[in-house]
């Protein structure tokens, strides 16, 4: 439709559903090739590139916002692309409530990824919705301050979501490795004891021998 309609409006919302559908798809991928093998922390690293990412989608997000609240879309889009929008908003929003209720209290970084981009997906869904439905029955006012509030919420979610999952992905990482710092120590602080421990029994058993030739004598 961005093509046929030669519109800004379908390729910026086209650009913002890709990036959602791409990364989305990356982290099945990246969980299901890398978790196996390399363990937590590859679901933190996974983690972290969500979070890098979701700020720069937030940025994308500007444009149709602006695009919205000054009215520059294709016009009448009629009862047909409510109905379609709201099948459309009805199953992100059931994907991403579904998803929260089945992990419950799961704390896994790919799960949590998971369903934040979920989440971005079922709120810019609602504002696209709410387009639909002035474009069909406002009667050609824009009503830019409904859009202008959904948008600000919807896109400062995502940027600071994404903020979050940065500062929380690079703490959990030097957390983690921090503790394998310090396993690392204590394990070989421990053999070191046990070498240690075993240095008398040798020397006791070796002058065993000793013992004996002295009372024969």
């Amino acid at each position: 439709m961005a093509i046929s309609h030669r519109s800004t409006w379908y390729a910026s919302l086209l650009g913002i559903y890709a990036a959602l559908y791409i990364l989305r798809s990356a982290v099945v991928y990246a969980d299901k090739r890398h978790v196996g093998k390399y363990g937590m922390k590859a679901q933190w690293m996974i983690f972290l590139a969500v979070g890098a990412c979701l700020p720069v989608i937030g940025g994308v997000m500007v444009v149709p916002i602006i695009q919205m609240s000054i009215g520059n879309y294709p016009k009448g889009g009629g009862l047909f692309s409510v109905v379609i929008n709201s099948l459309f908003a009805l199953i992100k929003i059931i994907i991403a409530v579904t998803g929260i209720a089945k992990s419950g209290n799961r704390r896994q970084p790919v799960v949590f990824a998971l369903k934040s981009i979920n989440s971005i997906f079922a709120l810019f869904s609602l504002l696209t919705l709410q387009l639909s439905i002035i474009i069909a029955f406002a009667h050609g006012y824009t009503m830019w301050e409904l859009i202008v509030a959904l948008g600000v919420l919807v896109d400062s979610a995502t940027i600071g979501l994404g903020v979050f999952m940065i500062v929380y992905g690079l703490f959990s990482l030097k957390k983690k490795r921090y503790f394998e710092a310090d396993s690392i120590d204590s394990t070989a602080l421990i053999s070191a004891c046990e070498n240690r421990d075993s240095l008398p029994e040798e020397n006791e058993t070796s002058a065993l021998p000793n013992e004996k030739t002295d009372t024969s004598d």
